[in-house]
């Protein structure tokens, strides 16, 4: 059954700050320059997968925006891995750092948290979000034990993990089955201890291209996208290998067993 967290997660909180700083950012720059970059800025923080891709797409933002000598950016950015998320996606932080659920997870810190809070109150906040949080938790579990999901498609990964996953974690597995037929891969290159692969959705030739990484000593596959780590449930790229080697159960390594309690 899902469990209230005991303790703030660092991705958590990075969420928490990143949306609080972007608040910011229509105090700290030009009007018109907040109104033209804003999405870009937003896309910047929440859609990055890794502080490189980060750092590259914050530079060339602001030069493209004219922004070099706004001191505020400047600070913000010495200050990066401390509120973006791209610096802890690597930590487990029960799929809050998802760049997906970036617009959801928005609508929710508004809730609790605005502009104008002094630290203090943002604190104070964001403690009322947790017990919300927790709230809604009890709440599915009692669902947990009452209700059976109905498999939208007949595949042995989903009938394996119904009876496994808790409701809410098996829809987000089932999404991530369903979107990795629209998935190909690619061989890349092979080590004496890895394979690497890159996978990229299909027919869209302008989609982000991802590595899978298989260890050998391991037997263990990991995507550069991080959502196995951080969220704790694998992600379309991986069970799109997965499939591919023909794998017919979801080995118990991905199966984490916060989400796989029902009892």
């Amino acid at each position: 059954m899902t469990k209230a967290f005991p303790l703030v997660l660092p991705n958590t909180f990075h969420r928490y700050c990143s949306w609080h700083i972007l608040m910011k950012f229509s105090e700290k720059i030009d009007a018109v320059k907040y109104s033209i970059y804003k999405s870009e800025f937003s896309a910047c923080i929440w859609k990055s997968e890794t502080p490189e891709e980060f750092d590259l797409q914050w530079e060339s933002l602001i030069k493209k925006s004219g922004l070099e000598g706004n001191r505020w950016l400047q600070d913000q950015y010495e200050l990066r891995s401390r509120w973006i998320p791209a610096y802890v996606n690597h930590i487990f932080s029960a799929d809050m750092s998802s760049s997906q659920r970036a617009e959801s997870g928005h609508a929710f810190f508004k809730k609790f948290v605005s502009k104008n809070n002094s630290l203090v109150d943002f604190m104070i906040q964001f403690g009322r979000g947790l017990v919300r949080q927790r709230h809604e938790e009890l709440m599915a579990d009692h669902k947990d034990l009452i209700e059976k999901p109905k498999l939208r498609i007949n595949h042995d990964f989903l009938e394996q993990m119904v009876d496994i996953y808790t409701n809410e974690m098996y829809f987000k597995f089932e999404a991530e089955v369903c979107d990795s037929f629209n998935y190909k891969l690619q061989f890349v290159r092979e080590t004496d201890n890895r394979r690497v692969y890159q996978i990229q959705r299909k027919k869209l030739a302008t989609s982000k291209v991802r590595e899978i990484v298989y260890d050998k000593d391991l037997d263990l596959v990991s995507c550069s996208c991080k959502k196995f780590e951080s969220g704790g449930i694998p992600c379309t790229h991986i069970i799109s290998y997965l499939m591919k080697i023909d794998a017919e159960i979801l080995p118990d390594k991905y199966i984490l067993k916060r989400y796989a309690d029902k009892t």
